[in-house]
This record gives C-alpha cells, sequence and structure tokens, in this order.
C-alpha cells in the first residue's frame, strides 16, 4: 500500500495499528536524498528499528530508508522531519509481510496529533 501526500516543513507521526501480530516493512520516501531529519533518537541503521508506544517518544526515521519490524500489540510509533523544502511529495510506503495474518494499518499525523491521512487496510 502506498500513501502519497503533501505537506510543509515540520514533525509528522506515523501510527501503526494490527488486530493480531504482524511482520511488516515502512518507509517515507521523498526522492530527495539530501533531507535531513533532526529531532528525536535518529535511527540511522535500518537493524536498529525501534517504536514508541506514544507519540511523544517515537523515534525518528530516516528518508528514503526501508525499514522491517515487527508488531505485537497495541500502539507502535515512529516520526520523520521534513526538510525546508515545502509542499514536497512524500511517499508512505507500510507493507504487510505475513499474508496470513491481519491486516495493518498505518495513520499519517501533523505535530498537533491531528490525524491527516489513514492507509489502507492490507
Amino acid at each position: 500500500m502506498l500513501l502519497f501526500f503533501y505537506i510543509t516543513k515540520h514533525n509528522y507521526y506515523i501510527k501503526i495499528l494490527s488486530d493480531s501480530k504482524a511482520e511488516y516493512s515502512l518507509a517515507v520516501s521523498t526522492g530527495d536524498p539530501e533531507l535531513i531529519c533532526i529531532v528525536k533518537d535518529i535511527i540511522s541503521d535500518p537493524e536498529q528499528y525501534y517504536t514508541a508506544t506514544n507519540q511523544d517518544a517515537a523515534p525518528v526515521l530516516l528518508p528514503d530508508v526501508k525499514y522491517n519490524g515487527h508488531y505485537e500489540s497495541g500502539y507502535s510509533w515512529v516520526a520523520f522531519r521534513t526538510g525546508g523544502e515545502e509542499d514536497k511529495n512524500y511517499i508512505f510506503t507500510l507493507q504487510n509481510k505475513k499474508t496470513d495474518s491481519e491486516p495493518i494499518v498505518g495513520y499519517l499525523y501533523n505535530e498537533y496529533g491531528k490525524r491527516i491521512k489513514t492507509s489502507s487496510r492490507n
């Protein structure tokens, strides 16, 4: 599932939710590898990927990096920060890697906690 959106320069958060355990991949793509994220903990090594249980503790993902995760239960949060260029196109990709598991859903929130987009259930 792909989710396209235009955003301005701010912090954004992705909440991951499912009805059961799941394995997934997640990426926020920009087409611009020079975009710099500077807030909170930045996960620079995809092997060290983790999520937080709330928006305030969400680690920051680097753009154009594919992360693999395991959903257990509750809410899983990650964040990303846009660069200085406004109205740039971003692609949020969340893929369920277990065909026999329940769907996994991604919700995109702005820095004020308002839901902007919801992915399709896949």
